[in-house]
């Protein structure tokens, strides 16, 4: 390809770059979302393999423009005629293949559809190989998490106050080591640890735990029809995408009204993801450094009430602190800190109840519904809510005030 060639190629591939902002962000989004769904992953896991995701796209970006500080420095040796949508396509293909490999025909095939009008341009070897390079550095750094995602054996005699497994499966604690993850933006899971839950024999105790008994409970009379609603539409229990997944449907339609580059893009989505798995890390230090039981047992035990159940199935680990409100806290935040606030109204849907769709003026509006489903459902505490949402705004801060920052 002579000079002049080479000069409209670069043009045009940044042209279709700008004028197509969105279609590789959300693209590798929609396919990470369906892997969730397909490996039936734990919310801890999902909110990893989101931010890797994500993380391995924007540093396979910015080392072409380096417009941001890097990540982690996984490359800068490359150049400015590269590609960035096959650079980014081919980190996420990438990691997508070694975090669910059963479902690599899939990935393969999203890639060869989504770089085919690329695939002649004169750096799409040189634009894959960067993707692939940065992508192999964050699974070698991230390798050791799955250490720390092991289930085991579990036995505790039952005292007040402290976790049991619960119906109707008495599951055994779901990750007990997850907090000892090193976080991708925190200096460690304990940074932001909540401070000890209320007494069970405190005013708010007793308050929350009559709330959730009457609103909570599977023939609540109390309970309203929209609150029931409610409860079920942020369910986003196994077979979803889960919380993190639910809340990238509402940042990404942020991002849409922002009219950002590609590179731009990526960042908010890397940033927005690097809190949710952080939140994760933070929220399951809090779960086991208490051992708080849930409303099941509270009340069940508790009160005596042998009858009582709740909406919504309890998962099987520590009540304190809920991570959707960790999760939805941390998100929110980091839109707001991105966009103005966070002042866009915005429509979602649920998986976990087809056909409802909920309309929210601003992202903390959904942040704070989804932490109250959690009453609802008759699952967490409002204290567990509250104090998750605190840990949540301060992790969503911590993240966009210390990485991927503009050079």
């Amino acid at each position: 390809m002579n000079f002049m060639k080479l000069i409209l190629a670069v043009v045009i591939l940044f042209a279709n770059g700008i004028a197509q902002a969105q279609t590789e962000v959300d693209r590798w989004n929609d396919v990470t979302l369906s892997a969730i769904r397909t490996a039936r992953l734990t919310p801890p896991l999902s909110s990893r393999a989101l931010a890797m995701v994500h993380v391995a796209m924007f540093e396979a970006a910015n080392s072409i423009d380096q417009r941001y500080a890097p990540y982690a420095k996984y490359d800068s040796k490359a150049t400015r005629d590269l590609s960035m949508e096959v650079a980014m396509a081919s980190a996420a293909r990438q990691i997508l293949k070694d975090i669910f490999p059963l479902q690599k025909y899939f990935f393969e095939r999203t890639y060869d559809v989504g770089t085919q009008a690329l695939k002649g341009l004169p750096q799409y070897a040189a634009s894959v190989d960067l993707g692939q390079r940065v992508a192999k550095q964050l699974i070698q750094d991230r390798a050791v998490d799955l250490e720390f995602a092991k289930m085991e054996e579990y036995f505790q005699l039952p005292a007040p106050g402290r976790w049991i497994p619960t119906l109707p499966t008495y599951e055994s604690p779901l990750f007990p080591r997850w907090g000892e993850v090193k976080p991708f933006a925190l200096t460690n899971g304990a940074m932001f640890r909540l401070a000890p839950p209320p007494t069970l024999n405190s005013a708010v105790y007793r308050r929350d735990l009559q709330e959730v008994r009457e609103l909570g409970a599977k023939n609540s009379v109390l309970r309203t029809a929209e609150q029931t609603e409610i409860a079920r539409f942020w369910a986003d229990g196994s077979g979803t995408s889960t919380p993190p997944g639910h809340f990238n449907l509402i940042a990404r339609t942020y991002i849409r009204h922002q009219n950002l580059d590609l590179l731009d893009s990526a960042r908010a989505m890397a940033l927005f993801n690097i809190a949710m798995a952080d939140a994760a890390i933070a929220c399951w230090d809090s779960k086991y450094a208490y051992w708080m039981w849930r409303p099941v047992t509270a009340i069940r035990d508790g009160e005596g009430d042998a009858t009582w159940e709740p909406l919504l199935f309890t998962p099987y680990f520590p009540e304190y602190s809920s991570g959707h409100s960790t999760f939805s806290a941390a998100g929110a935040t980091v839109l707001e800190q991105l966009f103005n606030g966070g002042q866009i109204p915005f429509s979602i849907q649920s998986e976990g109840l087809p056909g409802v769709t909920r309309s929210f003026l601003n992202v903390r509006a959904a942040a704070e519904e989804a932490g109250r489903s959690r009453i609802y459902g008759g699952i967490h505490f409002e204290f567990s809510n509250v104090a998750a949402q605190h840990m949540g705004n301060a992790i969503g801060v911590f993240v966009v005030s210390n990485v991927l920052q503009k050079r």
